[in-house]
């Protein structure tokens, strides 16, 4: 918590000094832009990838303070950078920042994504760190606005969070015809999440849950924009139902739920998911493995649609082992631990779940 002493100084400009494309840059930022206190992990993977020509007239779109722009000028000493975002701050921390590293090849402006840009300017390049929440409507506009405005034989580089990778293989090959991947040999970001998870059970074979997870560590960008979820299912137990000591249990579930921004409150993405629970009885011990498919994405979607649809390497992975004890006939403290990941991405999330299940 901050007092009114604090205030003064939170108001200051941030100072910060760094080397994109081999060029330092001196940077002002302020609270409220995005990543004000260091340059975002995405920015640093995007330009480890960006290669520019000294003649080449390129877009940042989504500037914020500018350091994308900038290193861009940096090296197009005979071309142009245009710095586009919504937000005037970061549009006018972008063009001080411009003046402040003597860069007289760029500028940036207001513009909702291509709006304000004028028709007549075609680009070599457009590079952006895609904004993660303005929606699949908006995103789309981006891409095909990003198509009118490249010249033949132009570029567009994106960097963008895991849960918009689908999306956006599947867009670029549709608006532009190709993509290709860009891989990083970065240290992969992990998330630490705790669940609180509880079940009910009230008819032979058949149990609802639902769990609540916080992410209990920090970005690796030193964000405080922490993934956290709500969580619903319904299991039902094939093999054993009358639950035998000693004897197998195998369940089918599915489960729906959302992810939020916690800093915020608010859904970023809906979540899907199909999963197998095999266990193992004894007399107060159940000993437990799921293994669950989840999809992320902005809008519900039947499970045939994504099952259908999804290759299966673009799918979430969730496998977890537990462990259940019977307290009493009724009640059933529960502990498990599991991993998010998938096939083509080292990004993930660990998690400990804790509950008590009921069963009748």
């Amino acid at each position: 918590m901050f007092d009114r002493k604090d205030i003064v100084n939170l108001k200051k400009d941030i100072e910060i000094v760094v080397n994109l494309l081999d060029n330092e840059l001196t940077l002002h930022t302020r609270w409220g832009v995005f990543s004000p206190r260091s340059i975002d992990e995405g920015t640093l993977l995007l330009m480890k990838h960006i290669e520019v020509d000294v003649n080449d007239v390129c877009l940042d779109l989504g500037c914020g303070y500018g350091p994308i722009g900038l290193a861009l000028a940096k090296h197009c000493t005979k071309g142009e950078v245009h710095m586009v975002d919504k937000d005037f701050v970061a549009v006018e921390l972008a063009n001080n920042n411009a003046k402040l590293n003597n860069l007289s090849n760029a500028k940036a402006y207001f513009s909702d994504a291509f709006l304000q840009i004028p028709n007549e300017v075609k680009f070599d390049q457009v590079i952006s760190n895609l904004p993660a929440k303005v929606g699949r409507e908006q995103l789309s506009i981006i891409l095909y606005d990003a198509l009118d405005a490249l010249k033949p034989g132009g570029k567009i580089t994106v960097v963008t969070i895991n849960g918009l990778k689908d999306f956006i293989k599947n867009n670029f090959k549709s608006v532009f015809g190709n993509y290709k991947k860009l891989n990083d040999n970065q240290t992969p970001e992990t998330r630490n999440l705790l669940g609180f998870d509880s079940r009910i059970g009230l008819v032979k074979g058949v149990d609802i849950g639902y769990m609540r997870t916080y992410q209990i560590s920090s970005n690796a960008d030193g964000s405080d924009d922490k993934i956290d979820t709500h969580w619903f299912d319904m299991k039902f137990q094939f093999l054993n139902k009358d639950n035998l000591l000693n004897t197998p249990t195998i369940s089918l579930g599915w489960g729906y739920g959302d992810v939020i921004n916690f800093s915020q409150g608010d859904s970023i993405f809906w979540v899907n998911s199909v999963y197998v629970s095999s266990g193992y009885e004894t007399n107060q011990l159940r000993l437990f493995g799921n293994f669950k498919l989840e999809q992320w994405d902005w809008e519900i979607r039947w499970i045939p649609d994504w099952l259908i649809k999804e290759n299966f390497a673009d799918l979430l992975k969730v496998p977890s082992i537990g462990l259940e004890y019977k307290l009493t006939d009724n009640y059933f403290p529960v502990i498990e631990f599991g991993r998010y990941y998938t096939d083509d991405f080292q990004d993930g999330m660990n998690i400990i779940s804790i509950g008590v299940n009921y069963y009748n």
